[in-house]
């Protein structure tokens, strides 16, 4: 059965590098950026068909020019509306 999986993220990155690590971040399959701080705090999105994917999106963040922390800060799945349902 298939499932989509979003999660949101805050990924800390440093001060200077924050233009960098948001163009980066924004060519993630799956990942999209929705606000940046001066501070370096950048909020994302993840989206993807299993947590597995999420995971690694996740990690490709991780590696990201500059980047020095990526935290999960929410995670939500459901089954895909175009999949039967199970027989009670």
């Amino acid at each position: 059965m298939s499932e989509y999986h979003v999660a949101s993220l805050i990924v800390r990155c440093r001060p200077e590098q924050l233009y960098t690590a948001t163009r980066e971040l924004g060519v993630i399959p799956g990942a999209e950026v929705h606000a940046t701080d001066i501070s370096g705090k950048i909020i994302v999105t993840a989206e993807g068909t299993s947590q597995q994917t999420i995971a690694h999106i996740s990690e490709q963040m991780r590696i990201v020019t500059g980047v020095v922390d990526v935290a999960a800060v929410y995670h939500e799945y459901a089954p895909d509306s175009s999949s039967p349902s199970p027989l009670p």
